[in-house]
């Protein structure tokens, strides 16, 4: 359906030549055992080791999963298609384990506790029937996480409802379901809305623009009409890293994209083949971030910043589109597989209830590849889309939530 340049990579001189690199590569062999140290660590491994040991295993056994040789002679690309066949014939064997509650209930039972101790109240779509046409299946591929907070126009929905019609704009995506989580605001005496904390009327404005969210939720109404949502009330303040981490107890997509409530979408984007990308190549694409004003002429700016070309090792998907490498884990709108948030970003240990993601996780991120370089930046996958067609315009823009009070009202919608 699409066909991939020749891209550098840092495992193989020519990924399309899988005899083209025949040396003892220091840097590949790290790479790919990091994949499979990965592989090892997940419940998939564990219950394919329960059923099948090691003096039993059959290379010639197709049934088998055989954990693929770091030191194999082979592309980039093959190199992919080994652990991608690798890590689907260990689900396998996890789902024929004999959990009891099913294979989604184990994914929701691996999040943390502290984080699902704090719903307090869940409404929509969680027993819905899927509609009867997805693009691309888009239904099952990709859920949306909406995280939503105080500011100064609540009650009103409006600034949220502005970006949920947004979604309209990107063909297929209106399609997926939504979970709009709600966070708990600290009431104090001092305002603060970036740190969660409201007086007392502005909590209870809040607690009104939430109860606003679940009745138009439950009516299909406004913005809400023929979309699949559903509201996620929290009952402790969590910030914007700890919400999603509680709204993925409930993503069983291979795909989840995180929006705020104050980006929207300005224009439309190919989100099928941008799936289809990552599905090709998971073990190297697992974040796929959207422009917006802040990532334009990324790649010139990030190279005088950390003189690193973030160029050399950018993924050419045909004449116009590209993945460029991104260095800082945005939490502006952007498509990640869900178990690399669960199993990677969330076990990193630098994120705590009330930080941001790019504040922590991100600047880690960003210090390390200043550090190591290219080494540093594989393991987290994180690649910024662009197009030659869109002529250096954003995707995504940011409302001005904080001087928001309306679209006709506000001094500047967008910052």
């Amino acid at each position: 359906f699409f066909e991939f340049l020749r891209v550098r990579s840092p495992f193989t001189v020519d990924p399309l030549d899988c005899n083209a690199n025949t040396g003892a590569d220091e840097r590949r062999l790290e790479r790919r055992r990091q994949h499979i140290s990965f592989g090892k660590g997940t419940a998939e491994y564990q219950a394919y080791l329960a059923q099948v040991p090691k003096e039993e295993r059959n290379p010639l056994d197709e049934a088998h999963a055989i954990t693929p040789r770091p030191e194999s002679d082979c592309s980039k690309r093959e190199w992919d298609r080994q652990v991608q066949r690798w890590r689907k014939l260990l689900e396998l064997y996890w789902s024929a384990a004999g959990d009891v509650q099913g294979r989604a209930e184990a994914r929701r039972q691996r999040t943390d506790r502290e984080a699902a101790a704090v719903v307090v109240q869940v409404s929509g779509w969680l027993d819905a029937t899927p509609p009867g046409f997805c693009t691309m299946d888009l239904y099952h591929r990709l859920t949306i996480v909406l995280t939503t907070s105080p500011t100064p126009s609540n009650p009103s929905t409006e600034l949220l409802e502005y970006t949920l019609a947004s979604l309209d704009r990107v063909p297929g995506l209106a399609q997926c379901r939504i979970l709009i989580v709600c966070d708990c605001p600290h009431v104090s005496s001092t305002e603060a809305f970036k740190l969660g904390r409201v007086k007392t009327e502005q909590a209870e404005r809040y607690a009104e623009y939430v109860r606003r969210l679940q009745q138009r939720c439950e009516r299909c109404e406004g913005a809400f009409a023929a979309k699949q949502v559903a509201v996620l009330h929290l009952g402790r303040r969590q910030g914007f890293g700890y919400a999603l981490k509680a709204a993925l107890q409930y993503v069983d997509t291979p795909y989840v994209m995180p929006v705020q409530h104050d980006r929207t979408f300005l224009m439309a984007f190919d989100l099928p083949r941008v799936l289809r990308v990552m599905d090709a190549m998971p073990t190297v694409v697992k974040y796929v971030g959207l422009p917006t004003r802040t990532t334009l002429n990324y790649a010139a700016k990030v190279k005088g910043r950390l003189n690193i070309d973030p160029s050399e090792h950018s993924l050419q998907v045909d004449a116009d589109m590209r993945l460029v490498p991104l260095f800082m884990w945005f939490d502006t709108t952007h498509i990640c597989q869900t178990e690399h948030y669960r199993d990677y970003v969330f076990t990193s240990g630098c994120i705590k209830p009330g930080n941001f993601i790019e504040d922590t996780f991100g600047t880690k991120q960003q210090e390390e590849i200043k550090q190591r370089g290219w080494e540093a930046f594989w393991p987290y996958g994180s690649f910024l889309l662009e197009d030659t067609s869109w002529e250096g315009q954003r995707i995504v823009a940011h409302m001005d939530g904080r001087h928001f009070t309306g679209l006709n009202g506000s001094r500047r919608p967008y910052l």
